[in-house]
């Protein structure tokens, strides 16, 4: 018995041996980010607000575009509270410049910026036109071009 236990031990002692190397970890300065896969922000100043439906519920993945300009548009998309940021140039608003908001089953709800204040709390509604979900996966694609 002594000599199987002492047997299982040397079998032990001698199969722990084998040095396993870890992964290598890649050199995160050497990564490069294309500038193509995220366009850099508009500017510094930030706007954001919070979209509901008429039961005050969070809106997840509603599309958001900002048109600052007619050559020139921002993107966002709520995340799972309903909410939304965007980073935008304040010399680039024109008086034109506006929101769109768009979610599948609702209608498209248009903001001017003008009358849109820090913190605002939009509720989508189904009074007009109904956007089909082939509709929300146009323009939702569609706005993917846009600066974020």
């Amino acid at each position: 018995m002594k000599s199987y236990i002492f047997i299982s031990f040397l079998i032990l002692l001698t199969s722990c041996k084998v040095k396993i190397e870890p992964p290598k970890i890649p050199d995160l300065e050497k990564l490069e980010i294309y500038s193509h896969d995220y366009p850099s922000a508009l500017g510094d100043d930030s706007l954001g607000a919070v979209i509901l439906d008429a039961n005050d519920k969070p809106i997840t993945l509603a599309a958001i575009k900002l048109v600052v300009n007619d050559s020139v548009c921002i993107n966002a998309y709520s995340n799972f509270d309903g909410q939304f940021g965007v980073l935008f140039d304040k010399n680039r608003i024109t008086t034109k410049s506006h929101f769109i908001i768009v979610f599948e089953g609702y209608s498209r709800k248009i903001v001017p910026f003008n009358q849109f204040s820090e913190k605002e709390i939009i509720v989508l509604d189904k009074k007009s036109a109904i956007i089909t979900h082939q509709e929300y996966r146009d323009f939702y694609e569609s706005i993917r071009s846009c600066t974020r």
